[in-house]
C-alpha cells in the first residue's frame, strides 16, 4: 500500500496495484461527465484515431485518451520526454474524429510554441491543420479576459500550465 495523488487529506491508503491506484498515479483527474454527451464505447472509438499516428502510442497515453473520451479533463503530469505533447495531439484527434469537439486550442509559452507543431506532424497531421490553433499562455488569458473565447465543442490544451500567469 501507498498514499496516492488525491488521497493526501483523508489518510486514504489504496493497494499500489490496484487499477485504481495505476489511475491515480497518472494524473489528477477530473471525473465530471459532460450532462449532453452520451457515453461512447472507449475501445471502439479510440482504436482507428490512435492506430493513424505514426509514432507508437505508450500505455499510459493510451489511458489518457480513453479518460477523455468519456470525461471533460484530466491534468497529465508526466516526466519530462515521457510524451506529453504527443498524448495531447493523439487525444485532439480521438475527440475530433469522434464528433465530441470541433477544434483544439493549445495553449503554450511561446518558445514552446513550434514544439506543438513538429507534435503535430509527428502524429501525421499538418502543423497547419485549421481545426487547430495554437497561442500564447498571455493570448489565451486576454481572449478569456476580453470576451473574446469561446470553447464551445472546444478542447482547450494548457501546455507547461505551471507557467501559467495572468
Amino acid at each position: 500500500e501507498e498514499r496516492l495523488p488525491g488521497n493526501e487529506r483523508s489518510g486514504e491508503k489504496r493497494d499500489a496495484k490496484s487499477p485504481k491506484a495505476k489511475d491515480a498515479k497518472l494524473a489528477y483527474v477530473m471525473r465530471e461527465k459532460s450532462p449532453s454527451r452520451v457515453e461512447l464505447d472507449v475501445q471502439e472509438s479510440t482504436a482507428e484515431c490512435i492506430s493513424r499516428s505514426l509514432l507508437p502510442i505508450r500505455e499510459h497515453q493510451r489511458r489518457v485518451v480513453n479518460h477523455m473520451i468519456n470525461n471533460r479533463g484530466i491534468i497529465a503530469a508526466f516526466a519530462t520526454g515521457s510524451g506529453k505533447t504527443h498524448t495531447a495531439v493523439t487525444t485532439a484527434e480521438c475527440l475530433l474524429a469522434n464528433g465530441i469537439v470541433e477544434r483544439v486550442i493549445i495553449a503554450t509559452p511561446k518558445s514552446l510554441m513550434h514544439n506543438f507543431r513538429v507534435g503535430m506532424e509527428k502524429y501525421g497531421i499538418s502543423g497547419k491543420d485549421s481545426r487547430y490553433t495554437i497561442v500564447t499562455h498571455a493570448k489565451l488569458a486576454d481572449d478569456y479576459k476580453n470576451g473574446k473565447l469561446d470553447c464551445t465543442k472546444t478542447l482547450v490544451v494548457v501546455d507547461e500550465a505551471h507557467e501559467f500567469r495572468t
